[in-house]
């Protein structure tokens, strides 16, 4: 080995010891400029209405009163363009620490079941019917395994007012790696039972605050840590010039 690569080895090292820093990007509707929520509901009472533009989503197993026709309502949500190389984005080559989404619950509720989907959806057009009579969790039009459960199959209140955090980290890690498709969550219903419909603001709502918030936070490699091997580069050219 020669001096230089000795130099160069040594220094490469120094730079990979260097600690990471960590940095955490939000993702929220009208937030610095972000406009990449999509958002919506599935209505078995209302088969063939659109929920694209709703102030709130609601998660229920049994939406209705007589002599309304009864039916479950699903959400679903979505963060679009959030990978990148631009300003706010998540850096392909940096990886993930945490990854939370948060909603805000303003109506108590039984419970529900993340999933991540697994087919495509547009808010604007989507409806219980041609969605398929809804969001199966069967492992093709959502994962089978949920990501969390939340409350209780009855109708009672069992998940309370407030913001609510839900660790998606290992959802998005898949996404990033290209083993899901990144097309966002649906919060399932707990059926039968959970007849007590839970509320959350969706993207549309006034207060931007309370819209859902996809927070994520990555490590990045030390400034110090990305400019060594550049600086050394440079140096050993130079010292290849004079000798």
């Amino acid at each position: 080995m020669t001096k230089t690569t000795s130099i160069l080895a040594a220094v490469l090292l120094s730079a990979a010891a260097l600690p990471s820093t960590a940095n955490t990007l939000n993702f929220q509707q009208g937030l610095n400029g972000y406009t990449g929520t999509q958002d919506t509901n599935l209505s078995g009472r209302f088969p063939d209405q659109t929920g694209g533009g709703d102030q709130y989503l609601n998660v229920d197993a049994k939406d209705g009163s007589s002599p309304d026709p009864f039916g479950p309502v699903q959400a679903l949500i979505r963060f679009d363009n959030v990978f990148g190389n631009g300003a706010g984005q998540i850096n392909p080559n940096m990886p993930i620490s945490t990854a939370y989404l948060q909603i805000v619950v303003t109506g108590t509720g039984s419970g529900f079941t993340l999933n991540d989907m697994l087919v495509n959806w547009d808010p604007i057009t989507a409806t219980w019917n041609n969605m398929g009579g809804g969001i199966q969790a069967n492992g093709t039009e959502a994962s089978a395994t949920p990501i969390t459960i939340q409350g209780v199959n009855d109708s009672n209140a069992n998940v309370g007012l407030g913001t609510m955090q839900i660790d998606i980290t290992a959802s998005l890690k898949a996404v990033k790696a290209g083993t899901l498709p990144g097309y966002g969550w649906v919060f399932l219903p707990l059926m039968p039972n959970g007849t007590l419909g839970l509320d959350f603001p969706s993207a549309d709502i006034t207060n931007i605050g309370q819209r859902p918030l996809l927070s994520v936070t990555v490590d990045e490699p030390a400034t110090l840590a990305l400019l060594l091997p550049g600086f050394l580069l440079v140096g050993i050219s130079r010292m290849r010039r004079r000798s």
